[in-house]
Protein backbone atom coordinates (compact mmCIF):
# COMPACT_ATOMS: atom_id res chain seq x y z
CA UNK A 1 0.00 0.00 0.00
CA UNK A 2 3.15 2.54 0.95
CA UNK A 3 3.71 2.18 -3.01
CA UNK A 4 0.14 2.42 -4.48
CA UNK A 5 0.27 -0.65 -6.15
CA UNK A 6 -1.26 -4.54 -6.25
CA UNK A 7 0.90 -7.38 -5.60
CA UNK A 8 -0.12 -10.86 -7.31
CA UNK A 9 -2.16 -13.23 -4.95
CA UNK A 10 -0.40 -16.15 -5.76
CA UNK A 11 2.92 -15.12 -4.48
CA UNK A 12 3.64 -17.50 -1.45
CA UNK A 13 5.31 -20.41 -3.86
CA UNK A 14 7.13 -18.27 -5.77
CA UNK A 15 8.69 -16.02 -3.36
CA UNK A 16 12.18 -17.70 -1.87
CA UNK A 17 15.15 -14.62 -1.41
CA UNK A 18 14.56 -11.03 -0.48
CA UNK A 19 15.87 -10.44 -4.14
CA UNK A 20 12.64 -12.23 -5.16
CA UNK A 21 10.31 -9.67 -3.38
CA UNK A 22 12.23 -6.89 -4.79
CA UNK A 23 12.04 -7.68 -8.34
CA UNK A 24 8.38 -8.58 -8.40
CA UNK A 25 7.39 -4.91 -6.39
CA UNK A 26 9.73 -3.34 -9.23
CA UNK A 27 8.08 -5.01 -11.58
CA UNK A 28 4.39 -3.80 -9.82
CA UNK A 29 5.92 -0.44 -9.18
CA UNK A 30 6.54 -0.21 -13.09
CA UNK A 31 3.06 -1.34 -13.81
CA UNK A 32 1.40 0.95 -11.91
CA UNK A 33 3.32 3.70 -13.09
CA UNK A 34 2.65 2.65 -17.04
CA UNK A 35 -1.02 2.65 -16.33
CA UNK A 36 -1.06 6.13 -14.57
CA UNK A 37 1.06 7.30 -17.62
CA UNK A 38 -1.57 6.12 -19.88
CA UNK A 39 -4.57 7.43 -18.15
CA UNK A 40 -3.13 10.94 -17.71
CA UNK A 41 -3.14 12.04 -21.85
CA UNK A 42 -6.68 11.05 -22.17
CA UNK A 43 -7.71 12.01 -18.33
CA UNK A 44 -6.86 15.33 -19.55
CA UNK A 45 -9.58 15.78 -21.86
CA UNK A 46 -12.43 14.65 -19.37
CA UNK A 47 -10.85 16.81 -16.03
CA UNK A 48 -11.05 20.13 -18.13
CA UNK A 49 -14.06 22.21 -17.41
CA UNK A 50 -13.80 24.40 -20.45
CA UNK A 51 -16.88 26.57 -21.49
CA UNK A 52 -16.57 26.22 -25.44
CA UNK A 53 -19.02 28.74 -25.60
CA UNK A 54 -15.93 31.20 -25.70
CA UNK A 55 -13.67 28.78 -28.20
CA UNK A 56 -16.55 28.75 -30.79
CA UNK A 57 -16.86 32.94 -30.47
CA UNK A 58 -13.60 33.07 -31.09
CA UNK A 59 -13.53 30.72 -34.22
CA UNK A 60 -16.59 32.31 -35.80
CA UNK A 61 -15.45 33.52 -39.09
CA UNK A 62 -18.34 36.49 -39.98
CA UNK A 63 -18.23 38.02 -43.11
CA UNK A 64 -17.72 41.53 -41.24
CA UNK A 65 -14.38 39.83 -39.17
CA UNK A 66 -13.12 38.28 -42.15
CA UNK A 67 -13.06 41.59 -44.06
CA UNK A 68 -11.83 43.09 -41.39
CA UNK A 69 -8.62 41.08 -40.96
CA UNK A 70 -8.05 40.97 -44.65
CA UNK A 71 -7.39 44.92 -44.23
CA UNK A 72 -5.79 44.58 -41.39
CA UNK A 73 -3.36 41.96 -42.69
CA UNK A 74 -3.33 43.95 -45.87
CA UNK A 75 -1.90 46.94 -44.20
CA UNK A 76 0.53 45.12 -41.65
CA UNK A 77 1.71 43.10 -44.90
CA UNK A 78 3.35 46.37 -46.12
CA UNK A 79 4.85 47.28 -43.08
CA UNK A 80 6.43 43.69 -42.94
CA UNK A 81 7.15 43.74 -46.91
CA UNK A 82 9.29 46.84 -46.23
CA UNK A 83 10.11 48.03 -43.21
CA UNK A 84 11.01 44.75 -41.63
CA UNK A 85 10.94 42.75 -44.80
CA UNK A 86 9.78 39.60 -44.19
CA UNK A 87 11.18 36.41 -46.20
CA UNK A 88 9.76 33.02 -45.57
CA UNK A 89 10.70 29.48 -46.24
CA UNK A 90 9.37 26.11 -46.08
CA UNK A 91 5.52 26.87 -46.32
CA UNK A 92 5.31 24.04 -48.62
CA UNK A 93 5.58 21.51 -45.33
CA UNK A 94 1.96 22.48 -44.06
CA UNK A 95 -0.44 19.90 -44.91
CA UNK A 96 -3.26 20.69 -47.25
CA UNK A 97 -6.19 19.61 -45.98
CA UNK A 98 -5.66 18.60 -42.41
CA UNK A 99 -5.56 20.73 -39.08
CA UNK A 100 -2.55 21.10 -37.81
CA UNK A 101 -0.08 22.39 -35.24
CA UNK A 102 2.83 24.76 -35.88
CA UNK A 103 5.04 25.34 -32.71
CA UNK A 104 7.72 28.38 -33.12
CA UNK A 105 9.95 30.10 -30.47
CA UNK A 106 8.83 33.55 -29.16
CA UNK A 107 10.63 36.54 -28.50
CA UNK A 108 8.74 39.73 -29.92
CA UNK A 109 5.24 40.39 -30.85
CA UNK A 110 5.87 40.42 -34.33
CA UNK A 111 6.31 36.47 -34.45
CA UNK A 112 2.58 36.27 -34.90
CA UNK A 113 2.12 38.04 -37.90
CA UNK A 114 5.43 37.26 -39.05
CA UNK A 115 3.56 33.83 -39.29
CA UNK A 116 0.36 34.89 -40.93
CA UNK A 117 1.81 36.56 -43.61
CA UNK A 118 4.02 34.10 -44.02
CA UNK A 119 1.63 30.87 -44.56
CA UNK A 120 -0.66 32.76 -46.54
CA UNK A 121 -3.95 30.80 -47.46
CA UNK A 122 -3.77 28.65 -44.58
CA UNK A 123 -3.75 32.12 -42.20
CA UNK A 124 -7.65 32.34 -42.32
CA UNK A 125 -7.67 28.89 -40.40
CA UNK A 126 -5.20 29.24 -38.03
CA UNK A 127 -5.50 30.44 -35.07
CA UNK A 128 -2.89 31.31 -32.36
CA UNK A 129 -3.09 30.53 -28.75
CA UNK A 130 -2.53 33.84 -26.48
CA UNK A 131 -2.18 34.59 -22.78
CA UNK A 132 -5.62 35.53 -21.82
CA UNK A 133 -4.43 37.65 -19.23
CA UNK A 134 -2.36 39.79 -21.75
CA UNK A 135 -4.09 39.80 -24.89
CA UNK A 136 -7.80 39.64 -23.16
CA UNK A 137 -7.75 41.45 -19.91
CA UNK A 138 -10.39 44.05 -21.35
CA UNK A 139 -12.98 44.00 -23.96
CA UNK A 140 -11.42 46.23 -26.57
CA UNK A 141 -8.26 43.88 -26.80
CA UNK A 142 -9.89 40.99 -26.71
CA UNK A 143 -11.91 42.19 -29.72
CA UNK A 144 -9.30 43.37 -31.49
CA UNK A 145 -7.10 39.95 -31.09
CA UNK A 146 -9.82 37.59 -31.93
CA UNK A 147 -11.22 39.96 -34.91
CA UNK A 148 -7.49 40.75 -36.24
CA UNK A 149 -5.23 37.64 -35.19
CA UNK A 150 -7.55 34.84 -35.00
CA UNK A 151 -6.35 34.42 -31.24
CA UNK A 152 -7.55 32.42 -28.79
CA UNK A 153 -8.01 32.90 -25.14
CA UNK A 154 -5.65 30.47 -22.85
CA UNK A 155 -5.22 31.09 -18.70
CA UNK A 156 -1.73 30.93 -18.40
CA UNK A 157 -2.41 30.37 -14.20
CA UNK A 158 -4.98 27.25 -15.39
CA UNK A 159 -4.23 23.77 -14.60
CA UNK A 160 -2.47 21.61 -17.88
CA UNK A 161 -5.85 20.45 -18.50
CA UNK A 162 -7.93 23.49 -19.25
CA UNK A 163 -5.52 24.86 -22.02
CA UNK A 164 -4.48 21.45 -23.34
CA UNK A 165 -8.51 20.96 -23.89
CA UNK A 166 -8.84 24.34 -25.55
CA UNK A 167 -6.49 23.35 -28.31
CA UNK A 168 -7.82 19.93 -28.57
CA UNK A 169 -11.48 21.68 -28.80
CA UNK A 170 -10.20 24.00 -31.83
CA UNK A 171 -7.98 21.31 -33.55
CA UNK A 172 -11.38 18.81 -33.82
CA UNK A 173 -13.36 20.85 -35.68
CA UNK A 174 -10.73 21.40 -38.52
CA UNK A 175 -8.46 24.61 -37.28
CA UNK A 176 -5.06 24.72 -37.12
CA UNK A 177 -3.48 25.97 -33.96
CA UNK A 178 -0.23 28.11 -33.29
CA UNK A 179 1.45 27.67 -29.84
CA UNK A 180 4.58 29.27 -28.46
CA UNK A 181 6.19 26.04 -26.36
CA UNK A 182 7.96 28.50 -24.59
CA UNK A 183 5.00 30.03 -23.04
CA UNK A 184 6.20 33.82 -23.02
CA UNK A 185 8.63 35.96 -24.64
CA UNK A 186 12.62 35.77 -24.47
CA UNK A 187 13.87 38.86 -22.62
CA UNK A 188 16.78 37.71 -24.52
CA UNK A 189 16.22 36.33 -28.32
CA UNK A 190 17.43 32.84 -27.14
CA UNK A 191 15.34 29.81 -26.98
CA UNK A 192 14.09 29.18 -23.18
CA UNK A 193 12.68 25.82 -21.74
CA UNK A 194 9.87 24.58 -23.81
CA UNK A 195 6.60 23.81 -21.78
CA UNK A 196 5.49 20.06 -21.02
CA UNK A 197 2.07 20.47 -22.73
CA UNK A 198 3.08 20.64 -26.56
CA UNK A 199 3.92 16.85 -25.57
CA UNK A 200 1.08 15.29 -24.88
CA UNK A 201 -0.65 17.32 -28.10
CA UNK A 202 2.34 15.32 -29.63
CA UNK A 203 1.61 11.59 -28.35
CA UNK A 204 -1.92 11.89 -27.64
CA UNK A 205 -3.27 13.58 -31.11
CA UNK A 206 -2.64 12.64 -34.24
CA UNK A 207 -2.05 15.98 -35.46
CA UNK A 208 1.11 17.06 -37.61
CA UNK A 209 3.40 19.38 -35.34
CA UNK A 210 5.53 21.83 -37.66
CA UNK A 211 8.71 23.65 -36.04
CA UNK A 212 8.95 26.96 -36.64
CA UNK A 213 11.99 29.29 -36.54
CA UNK A 214 12.04 33.40 -36.77
CA UNK A 215 14.99 35.33 -36.16
CA UNK A 216 15.48 38.94 -36.47
CA UNK A 217 11.74 39.71 -34.83
CA UNK A 218 13.53 40.11 -31.07
CA UNK A 219 16.27 42.85 -33.14
CA UNK A 220 13.34 44.50 -34.54
CA UNK A 221 11.00 44.78 -31.69
CA UNK A 222 12.54 42.77 -28.17
CA UNK A 223 10.20 42.93 -25.37
CA UNK A 224 9.39 46.39 -23.75
CA UNK A 225 10.12 48.10 -27.24
CA UNK A 226 6.74 49.73 -28.47
CA UNK A 227 8.03 51.05 -32.26
CA UNK A 228 9.85 48.06 -34.20
CA UNK A 229 13.15 49.12 -35.64
CA UNK A 230 13.41 48.56 -39.86
CA UNK A 231 15.51 45.01 -40.62
CA UNK A 232 15.12 41.42 -41.63
CA UNK A 233 12.51 38.70 -40.48
CA UNK A 234 13.30 35.76 -41.38
CA UNK A 235 10.72 32.74 -40.99
CA UNK A 236 11.55 28.95 -41.64
CA UNK A 237 9.05 26.25 -41.32
CA UNK A 238 10.16 22.36 -40.91
CA UNK A 239 8.67 19.75 -42.43
CA UNK A 240 6.30 18.08 -39.61
CA UNK A 241 7.86 16.10 -37.06
CA UNK A 242 7.91 12.17 -37.01
CA UNK A 243 6.62 10.66 -33.31
CA UNK A 244 6.06 7.18 -34.60
CA UNK A 245 8.69 5.77 -32.87
CA UNK A 246 7.81 7.28 -29.44
CA UNK A 247 3.84 6.32 -30.15
CA UNK A 248 4.71 2.53 -30.98
CA UNK A 249 6.11 2.79 -27.30
CA UNK A 250 2.79 3.43 -25.81
CA UNK A 251 2.23 0.60 -22.91
CA UNK A 252 6.37 -0.01 -23.12
CA UNK A 253 7.39 3.35 -21.59
CA UNK A 254 5.55 5.45 -19.05
CA UNK A 255 3.60 8.09 -20.84
CA UNK A 256 5.44 11.10 -18.84
CA UNK A 257 8.61 10.21 -20.30
CA UNK A 258 7.07 10.13 -23.82
CA UNK A 259 5.64 13.72 -23.51
CA UNK A 260 8.79 14.57 -22.49
CA UNK A 261 10.77 13.03 -24.86
CA UNK A 262 8.52 14.70 -27.76
CA UNK A 263 9.37 17.94 -26.17
CA UNK A 264 13.00 17.45 -26.72
CA UNK A 265 12.19 16.33 -30.36
CA UNK A 266 10.51 19.60 -30.94
CA UNK A 267 13.23 22.18 -29.39
CA UNK A 268 15.51 20.18 -30.96
CA UNK A 269 14.10 20.82 -34.61
CA UNK A 270 13.91 24.55 -34.06
CA UNK A 271 17.15 24.45 -32.80
CA UNK A 272 18.41 23.04 -36.29
CA UNK A 273 16.60 25.75 -38.20
CA UNK A 274 17.86 28.46 -36.21
CA UNK A 275 21.42 27.13 -37.52
CA UNK A 276 20.90 27.25 -41.07
CA UNK A 277 21.61 30.37 -43.35
CA UNK A 278 19.96 33.17 -44.08
CA UNK A 279 16.81 32.54 -46.18
CA UNK A 280 17.80 33.77 -49.59
CA UNK A 281 21.47 33.21 -49.09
Amino acid sequence: MRFGIDLPMDLENKLFTVNDLITVVKESINVATEKRGRRFGRSLWNRATIKTDAIMDGLKQTPIRVTLRHCFEFLTGLILSTHLRVRYDGVENLPEHKPFILAANHCSHLDLPSIRKSIGKFADNLHAMAARDYFFNNSIKSWFFKTFLNAIPMDREANAAENLAVCKTVLDVGKSILIFPEGTRSITGELQQFKPGIGVLAIELDIPIIPVYLSGTYAALPKGRIIPRGGRIDVRFGKPIDYSDLKQQIGKTPMIELYRSAVARLRKHIERLSELPPIGR
